[in-house]
């Protein structure tokens, strides 16, 4: 996600050209819901434990998104139709579902979970933000071409990979453990 932040402009300017480039915000918000999608643990879990008594949360959901995205849509333009999804996204699928998933499924209370979550959220934003210091201040460049582009996508990467993989080492035991497993398996 935070690779598809930092590229996506210069990529989009070799591309198509620099009058296509998106604005900040909605590509902010666009980065962070497909963020949010992609770290959607709960709905296999729910699958499994046979847990599909909440069938209004998709309805919900769509309630919520469609309403806001119009009312914010009206008042902030494309920000706010983004927004509206991301406030659907939050309230239903990273909070209600994990919720339901804890109370009936795992019979726990949420509170190890969200506070989990939290910190894995909190260790990403470092880690992003850490990265974008390092790449803006030191190593970034316009792209005049799209090799320069793909040596900056490999470099961006590399050092989001490494900084990434050693702050979570660090800070985080679930990370520590999956990491002694792989090198177990090697």
């Amino acid at each position: 996600s935070c690779g598809v932040w930092v590229l996506s402009d210069s990529f989009v300017e070799l591309w198509v050209g620099d009058e296509f480039i998106m604005p900040a915000s909605p590509l902010m918000l666009m980065v962070v819901i497909s963020f949010f999608q992609m770290t959607r643990v709960s709905d296999p879990f729910l699958s499994a434990y046979g847990l599909f008594q909440d069938i209004w949360a998709p309805i919900i959901e769509a309630t919520i998104n469609v309403s806001l995205s119009i009312l914010l849509g009206y008042y902030f333009g494309l920000t706010g139709i983004l927004f509206g999804v991301l406030i659907s996204q939050i309230l239903v699928i990273n909070s209600w579902k994990p919720y339901f998933l804890y109370s009936k499924g795992f019979k726990e209370p949420i509170f190890e979970y969200a506070v989990n979550y939290t910190k894995k959220i909190f260790l990403v934003l470092i880690v992003s933000f850490s990265v974008l210091y390092c790449y803006n201040g030191v190593l970034s460049k316009d792209p005049l071409d799209y090799y320069d582009w793909v040596i900056n996508a490999v470099v961006f990467s590399s050092l989001y990979l490494v900084v990434g993989s050693a702050l979570f080492f660090i800070f985080d035991r679930d990370f520590r453990l999956l990491t002694k497993k792989i090198f177990s398996v090697l």
